[in-house]
């Protein structure tokens, strides 16, 4: 930002956006008018300063984030084995293993109605399947 300064004010005011204040607060709060933040958040050096500054959050977010994923995972499995709720139980351990394995993906087929029975082998074997889904568990 050669040529461009940004004062204490404008920094202060930079800071509060950030944390939610709105606009009259942060007037009240600088002891400037509104009209006074509305000038100052339309110039270019603001702007950068304040996008800057938003990257540098969600950075510093994610890393906190990252950091704990090894907590996290751990919380997961506790709930996939031990949890009461057989649906939060379910929930768990088919996100875990969407997450080793991937999302699986299932592709809409036509029901054939006619005389070969398709449609039933169709239900019995996504019967067969749910079952099988039933009895997964993770293994430690």
């Amino acid at each position: 930002m050669e040529g461009h300064i940004v004062t204490a004010q404008q920094d202060k005011m930079i800071d509060l956006l950030l944390a939610g204040e709105n606009i009259s607060d942060i007037a009240k709060t600088l002891n400037v008018a509104r009209s006074t933040i509305y000038d100052w958040k339309s110039r270019s050096e603001i702007k950068a300063e304040l996008e800057s500054r938003r990257e540098q959050l969600k950075k510093s977010a994610q890393d906190k984030i990252t950091n704990d994923i090894g907590t996290f995972v751990d919380n997961m499995k506790k709930l996939a084995n031990s949890s009461t709720d057989i649906r939060v139980k379910f929930q768990a351990n088919k996100y875990l293993i969407d997450q080793c394995l991937g999302s699986p993906s299932a592709a809409k087929e036509d029901i054939n109605t006619n005389s070969t029975g398709k449609e039933n082998t169709d239900k019995n074997t996504l019967k067969a399947e749910l079952n099988d889904l039933k009895n997964l568990t993770v293994v430690k």
